[in-house]
């Protein structure tokens, strides 16, 4: 899953979750 990865980013950047998550 693309969960752990995403957390990764969201740490680096609130809003750059919201890119994690379309590319997931």
């Amino acid at each position: 899953m693309a969960v752990a990865r995403v957390t990764k980013i969201i740490g680096s950047s609130s809003k750059g979750w919201q890119e994690a998550v379309d590319e997931a």
